[in-house]
């Protein structure tokens, strides 16, 4: 049996979309194209799952959650209720993202030993140009 045969009615699959067999997905889940989902992954209830994600294996995915565009979950991830990813970010393999988190677009998350450091590429940038207050202008 494919997994589009286990799919609930309620599930939008889009085109080009690679889901691996083993995945189980809930309810009113949204997929869209050149996404892929790779074994022993969960995805729960009403969650959106942008263009070009990959979502590594045994990621738990729960309800409400959604990962915009771009977006890479690594191997063993767990995003809890209602977070959001932004487009582009990188969580890595085993990281934790808490219930209504919101992680900025080209964010980097990492957990270790419990503790989830987001890193923002924005944020490094300001903290980069703050430094440069000594340098002559240009006008």
């Amino acid at each position: 049996m494919s997994v589009m045969q286990m799919l609930h009615p309620n599930v939008r699959i889009e085109r080009n979309v690679r889901i691996d067999p083993n995945v189980r997905i809930g309810r009113n889940v949204i997929v869209m194209p050149g996404t892929v989902v790779e074994p022993g992954t969960m995805i729960d209830t009403d969650v959106v799952v942008g263009r070009f994600v990959r979502i590594g294996s045994d990621v738990v995915i729960e309800s409400g959650a959604v990962i915009h565009d771009n977006a890479w979950i690594g191997n063993g991830a767990v995003i809890q209720s209602d977070a959001v990813i932004g487009s582009n970010a990188v969580i890595e393999s085993d990281a934790q993202v808490e219930r209504g988190k919101i992680i900025p677009r080209s964010a980097y998350v990492e957990t270790y030993r419990g503790v989830t450091k987001i890193h923002s590429a924005f944020q490094e940038m300001e903290f980069e140009s703050s430094d440069m207050s000594d340098c002559a202008r240009v006008s």
